[in-house]
């Protein structure tokens, strides 16, 4: 008889083979760390083995629906023999029947048989209840019969769609969505739409264990051409990531196909038909054991440490060949993954690697850390990991590496210090220039020492068109010195402005580059400019001076 409010399963109707799968999902996500059995090479009579309160539980599924013949019955005592070596607390058998008196009787004769443990008889009547609470799992079993009543259950609702506007849309998409998770009773899927109206499709345990249950194996087969060195830059990328792990998304223009190997709800629920898009791989992250702190140490030739930088390592990916232990520094700015190969008679290989992210919109101190470690690097130095006070791998730069690295430390220092001086704070400008760079270093070599070398090789200097010829009678020639004081030196960086103060440039030896062009100009003819660069070597130098006639200029 079915409980008020369920409908009944026709079982005796049903695959067997199917109910008794059934069965053990439904074991494995109502008991919590229940695990179920493989049977192929003999089970000792556990179907599903569950480590429950009171002690050992071991469930015995059958999928006998009609009747309970001899030969059944020494079924099921053979594996209660069998299940009675484990010594359980509980032994449980379920089966799509419900108790008659004769089976009563044998029953009870089982109990009598096995005083030490509790046996219990959970029939049809309990798997009507049990499936009402789970329509994947009763799709699973009555397979297109469940489909078509639902479909019809749902058909008068259809007649209605619209009739409340936005509502009832919003309500058959529930129904679909909810439809969906029916589909497997192992895995649920996550279904996203982008604006550019490709779908991305998740698949999730909808309970552990259950992967264990209904194991899914994706075999794509990818294509990339010999000689495009995109194709072959994306092929590196993702035999990286299989034999180590990682993140990789591979464009669909590289998929040639994608072979799906899972049971026929999943497939069902996958859907894909042959279709092929965007792959995306992402490893699992392993956290058991992180954080782990370690120390960056540069070594010198002779293997004394110039710098250190301390490092935390957070997860662990893997795949077919190894590991991969994954940190960074405290910025996160500067990555570090130490690749581990499979160990072979115990001895590890591998290779440590770094990636330096933007700095960007970071602020300058947090860097400096970074910047001090990478400026002790030289071509003969030696990066070593410290787990402690054991060595763990060491690895060095190729001179590109070292050169662009370098270059970046030579930026978070310069920004720092400017910093520093001003007692000031800003991110590091996402447009900033090498001049800006210059700009900088320029502006803490005259604030700390007083004068330093001008950025630029000369200076421009405006001539009012009636004073131009009084000014090459006055020069006499393109030769000459130059000295020019400003009451202020306006310096703009991240929209901020900064005065360094009444300052005078000079330099002994300076030509007029453009003098003959000068002289070919009349009065009046157009704007003329005077254009100083240095000779022989001479610099342009900017001091820093305590008092300035002369109107300031920006730079």
């Amino acid at each position: 008889m079915a409980i008020a409010g369920e409908e009944m399963i026709y079982w005796y109707r049903l695959d067997p083979e199917k109910i008794e799968r059934a069965v053990s999902m439904l074991i494995v996500r109502t008991h919590e760390g229940a695990q179920a059995i493989d049977g192929s090479g003999g089970d000792g009579g556990r179907d599903i083995v569950w480590q429950g309160p009171e002690g050992l539980v071991i469930f015995e599924v059958k999928s006998f629906s009609d009747s309970l013949t001899s030969s059944r019955k020494r079924q099921i005592k053979r594996s209660l023999r069998r299940a009675s070596a484990h010594n359980p607390m509980r032994w449980v058998l379920i089966l799509p029947l419900n108790q008659t008196p004769p089976s009563e009787k044998w029953f009870k004769s089982l109990k009598n048989e096995y005083p030490n443990i509790l046996l219990e008889w959970r029939g049809k009547s309990w798997l009507d209840a049990q499936f009402a609470q789970f329509d994947d799992l009763r799709r699973l079993v009555e397979g297109d019969e469940y489909v078509l009543h639902e479909r019809a259950r749902e058909f008068e609702k259809e007649q209605a769609v619209l009739a409340n506007g936005i509502d009832d849309v919003m309500d058959r998409n529930r129904n679909l969505v909810k439809r969906a998770q029916d589909i497997s009773p192992c895995w649920g899927v996550g279904i996203t739409a982008n604006p550019d109206g490709t779908q991305e499709i998740t698949l999730s345990e909808k309970y552990p264990g259950a992967a264990d249950l209904d194991p899914v194996s994706i075999k794509p087969t990818f294509a990339f051409e010999i000689g495009d060195e995109e194709a072959e830059s994306v092929r590196a990328q993702l035999e990286d990531v299989l034999n180590y792990g990682g993140d990789i998304s591979v464009d669909e223009r590289y998929l040639q196909s994608l072979d799906i190997e899972a049971s026929e709800e999943t497939k069902k629920l996958i859907g894909m038909d042959g279709k092929t898009g965007r792959f995306e791989i992402s490893s699992i992250r392993d956290k058991e054991g992180f954080p782990l702190p370690a120390v960056l140490e540069v070594l010198d030739g002779t293997s004394q440490v110039q710098a250190n930088l301390p490092v935390v390592f957070n997860e662990r990916i893997g795949g077919s060949k190894g590991v991969k232990i994954v940190g960074s520094d405290a910025s996160g700015v500067l990555a570090v993954t130490q690749t581990l190969d499979n160990p072979v008679d115990s001895r590890y290989r591998g290779s440590l690697n770094f990636s330096f992210g933007g700095i960007a919109e970071k602020i300058p101190y947090a860097l400096r850390p970074i910047a001090d470690f990478l400026s002790a690097l030289s071509s003969d130095s030696t990066i070593e990991l410290r787990l402690g006070s054991s060595p763990m791998s060491w690895g060095t730069l190729d001179g590109g590496q070292l050169e662009g690295l370098k270059e970046t430390a030579r930026v978070i220092i310069a920004i720092d210090e400017f910093q520093k001086i001003f007692s000031t704070q800003f991110r590091i400008p996402a447009d900033l220039t090498h001049e800006d760079i210059r700009r900088i270093e320029m502006a803490n070599d005259l604030m700390q020492h007083g004068s330093t070398d001008w950025i630029y090789d000369g200076i421009k200097m405006d001539i009012h068109p009636d004073r131009l010829e009084s000014f090459l009678s006055k020069s006499e020639n393109e030769l000459g010195a130059i000295l020019v004081r400003m009451e202020y030196q306006k310096f703009k960086i991240a929209d901020k402005e900064f005065d360094l103060g009444p300052v005078q440039l000079h330099c002994s030896k300076m030509r007029i580059a453009n003098w003959g062009e000068l002289k070919d100009m009349s009065a009046g003819d157009g704007h003329p400019v005077a254009r100083w660069v240095c000779m022989d070597g001479e610099k342009l130098r900017i001091s820093r001076i305590a008092n300035a006639e002369n109107n300031g200029i920006s730079i």
